[in-house]
């Protein structure tokens, strides 16, 4: 520990790590691209949330 240096076995869990990661984004995406359309956020709800943020 410390020295800097990978075993194969922690490169094999950051590359089954990676994968994982990628694959729920990937997931994620595809629910977001599903559901684009039926839920849409308003501008001007947009606009309130954020001028509530500058105000505090």
């Amino acid at each position: 520990m410390g020295s800097g240096t990978l075993s194969e076995r922690d490169v094999h869990a950051d590359a089954v790590l990676r994968n994982v990661i990628s694959r729920a984004i990937s997931e994620i995406e595809s629910v977001f691209e599903d559901t684009k359309g039926r839920f849409p956020v308003s501008t001007e709800a947009k606009q309130k949330k954020h001028s509530q943020k500058e105000a505090a």
